[in-house]
């Protein structure tokens, strides 16, 4: 409905939020059999080869040893509100800036692109009245006049911009609102692991007295309130997408990052569900406990002091509500994604109030939640008045917040400082190859297997060469297109991360085992994108590939590639030789296989074994007898043979796949030998056969490693950057420096080995970046 509003006919305006908890409706807790969707196939991060409804328990979690040093509110607050996340919103409301200015001409002049600090300073105006408990002493929450003119300064084009979102409709509102909570709930659950006692609670949304239909479940550590993770929604939107209960659909968001590590949760007795629940989640490793809260009005004092007994601090006052500023349209009551968005600024705030308050839970001085959020407030935008010339004439940075004419902030003011540029802090600039990449929904399988591919250099240099790009471009090939879509932005961009969700629908497209949210086997990735990858570069007589002789293929090869030779080919294949020897006859016959994968076994029952140990396993000779009996021309009927295998032709870039999942039966495992692996001088001469003199020398320069079970896992990649020569940890979107040491990990899955250390890529435009 709002799609076409005019601009000008909306604007924004500070209004008071009240978040209030409640209990559970009787629509969100059916007292009918639940579905068990946290068994399902695309619950919990796991290859897709062995996923399993059986969970076996781990052991317990101990708490966090987090520094918890005194760092000052604002340094707390910007820790938890991640950078990217921010930035990944501006782009979206500046997508949508540019879309639609054709909308809405006569009101263009007031509009801007947005800015991270744009942001920041919206937060820092609007909550310099600070957030409310029952339990904060002082006036109740008023909207001063002060910060309507603040706002009224800043809406001159950052506020307006942002109106922008209103044409968008309601399922675009949640898919920007659901991309935003995953990434500062993932934050969240990065900078603390909370103790074993947790809380589930629901909250609603008040505005202007108005019930709003946005609710809010919220997963708290019992001992201090902080947020672990939370989601918002509809209750009608999750009834109409799923059979399973609205309370189950809630429970495995909320749940799911701590699954199998022998959490206590505690719900309100009124969603019991006959135990129900409780049976489902005590196979994820969880146990739930349904206590009294006290939200029904005939609940007698006696029935809920044991839960008031436990949140009664003053670090948990939160846990029954708060009401805080927000900033709405005049549409307030219908305003989806800024309701949300400020309750997630809130929970923010919550946290990083928390957090600074630990190490002062046993002294008689103790901030309030309202006291910490002005100092919050008054924090935020220092950095402004210090690091800007303009304003030079504020001698006090603190007068900000007693001057409303000090400066009038909007998002074409100028370049902003750095936050962190008036603490001492260095920064270093964004270097080409070094880019995150955001989960798109259990993708840390394909994010680990792109890193890698980023960092293999002849590759990079192949497809962003200027005539392969014209001649992709000109066959319209997809797979291709996006994959250099990919390197443009982590080699030529100039974001530190990036969303790869297009270029996932891209690849993913043309399989259906890639094509959903569920968590696949990187290696099976890895051979699916380069087969579509060989696909698009020889298909329709492409004049960059050429053709070669038919040869024999092993199942880690690709599918079309004996006909026709690729830059995948020409890179990644190699060719064993087999001589299999009957038993009977002494008949040899000699076979050539190329691959592109060698998938080597590791040794049973060992901790720890050097990658030379899986090598010679796969190498060794091998005797096939029974069932598996070879045929013998010369004796026309099956015999027992000896099998020898050798490289005849080493691949310019060796792929190791260390064969950690097994099935055997019913029973399915990860094996967790340590395999030592050189970093340098990998000698594949013992495995050579007689015939080839090729140089069998490597290096390694990327690592996959799994992390977790058969039924819970995460992907992540160590690679080594050319233009830092140093080594990087891509775990999703956050990518860190790591000393050489690091790389040998029990994890490793996958090794990619080249013949010689890379040299910075030779692209043009690309070039190392110095700290400023």
């Amino acid at each position: 409905m709002d799609l076409m509003v005019p601009l000008s006919t909306m604007s924004m305006k500070a209004r008071v939020m009240v978040v209030r908890e409640i209990p559970w409706a009787l629509e969100e807790c059916p007292f009918s059999e639940p579905v068990n969707i946290a068994s399902a196939e695309n619950s919990l991060c796991a290859p897709g080869l062995f996923k399993s409804r059986k969970v076996r328990p781990v052991a317990k979690v101990k708490k966090s040893s987090i520094c918890l040093a005194q760092n000052s509110p604002k340094e707390f607050f910007l820790a938890l509100l991640e950078r990217a996340a921010i930035e990944e919103l501006c782009d979206k409301v500046n997508g949508i800036f540019e879309e639609d200015l054709t909308i809405d001409c006569e009101n263009t002049e007031n509009l801007a692109e947005v800015h991270y600090f744009d942001f920041i300073m919206w937060i820092a105006i609007t909550l310099r009245i600070g957030l409310h408990t029952e339990a904060s002493p002082g006036r109740p929450i008023r909207i001063t006049l002060s910060i309507e003119n603040w706002l009224e300064k800043l809406s001159g084009s950052f506020q307006n911009t942002l109106l922008c979102l209103r044409r968008r409709g309601e399922d675009e509102h949640w898919e920007t609102l659901h991309t935003l909570r995953k990434h500062i709930s993932r934050r969240f659950q990065e900078t603390y692991t909370p103790g074993q006692q947790l809380l589930v609670k629901k909250f609603s949304l008040l505005v202007d007295g108005q019930v709003c239909p946005l609710n809010m479940a919220v997963l708290f550590e019992v001992s201090t309130g902080y947020v672990c993770n939370f989601y918002l929604y509809s209750m009608p939107l999750l009834q109409k997408g799923s059979e399973a209960s609205v309370l189950e659909q809630l429970l495995h968001h909320l749940l799911k990052p701590y699954a199998n590590k022998g959490y206590h949760v505690q719900l309100d007795s009124s969603v019991f569900m006959e135990g129900k629940l409780a049976e489902i989640f005590s196979g994820l490793g969880f146990h739930l406990k349904f206590v009294n809260f006290g939200l029904n009005d005939q609940t007698s004092e006696n029935e809920c002091s044991a839960f008031v007994e436990q949140t009664s601090n003053l670090l948990q006052s939160h846990l029954q509500g708060w009401f805080g500023p927000a900033v709405l349209s005049s549409l307030a009551f219908r305003d989806l994604f800024f309701q949300g968005f400020w309750l997630i600024v809130h929970l923010t705030t919550i946290n990083s109030y928390v957090m600074h308050s630990m190490p002062a839970m046993k002294t008689e001085r103790q901030m309030n939640l309202r006291e910490f959020v002005k100092v919050l407030a008054s924090q935020l935008p220092m950095e402004y008045f210090l690091g800007s010339p303009e304003t030079s004439d504020a001698r006090n940075p603190s007068d900000w917040s007693h001057n409303s004419n000090a400066r009038t902030w909007s998002s074409n003011s100028g370049r902003y400082p750095d936050l962190s540029s008036s603490s001492g802090v260095t920064k270093a600039r964004h270097q080409p190859g070094l880019c995150g990449l955001m989960n798109s929904g259990n993708s840390c399988y394909m994010n680990a297997v792109l890193q890698c591919l980023c960092s293999t250099v002849p590759l990079v240099e192949h497809f962003l060469n200027e005539q392969t790009k014209e001649d992709i471009t000109r066959r319209s090939c997809e797979v291709a297109e996006a994959f250099i879509t990919l390197l443009e932005t982590v080699w030529l961009g100039q974001k530190d991360t990036w969303s790869p969700s297009k270029v996932r629908g891209k690849l993913c497209g043309h399989h259906s085992l890639f094509s959903n949210n569920s968590q696949q086997d990187a290696q099976e990735f890895l051979l699916f994108l380069f087969n579509a990858l060989h696909d698009d570069l020889v298909r329709k007589g492409s004049t960059l590939e050429k053709k070669v002789s038919k040869r024999s293929q092993s199942k880690n090869a690709l599918p079309n590639s004996a006909t026709d030779s690729s830059i995948i080919t020409d890179l990644f294949e190699g060719q064993l030789n087999y001589v299999t020897l009957c038993l009977h006859c002494d008949n040899q016959t000699l076979s050539n296989q190329i691959f592109t994968i060698l998938s080597l076994p590791i040794p049973p029952d060992s901790y720890k074994c050097p990658l030379e140990d899986c090598l010679a396993l796969f190498f060794q000779q091998s005797t096939l007898t029974k069932g598996d009996q070879m045929w013998c021309p010369q004796c026309a009927v099956r015999r027992d043979t000896a099998v020898l295998t050798a490289l005849s032709k080493p691949p310019e870039i060796l792929i190791l796949h260390l064969k950690r999942f097994e099935c055997q039966g019913q029973t399915k495992k990860k094996l967790r030998t340590n395999v030592i692996f050189p970093l340098n001088n990998l000698d594949l001469t013992p495995y050579l056969s007689s015939a080839s003199s090729q140089h069998s020398s490597y290096s390694l320069y990327g690592v996959v490693n799994h992390t977790g079970d058969l039924d819970m896992g995460h992907y992540t990649a160590c690679c080594r950057s050319t233009m830092t020569r140093r080594w990087h940890v891509f775990d999703d979107a956050t990518v860190e420096g790591v000393h050489d040491f690091v790389v040998q990990s029990p994890n490793a899955y996958i090794l990619l080995y080249s013949r010689e250390q890379y040299s910075r890529p030779r692209i043009p435009g690309v070039r190392l970046h110095t700290t400023q």
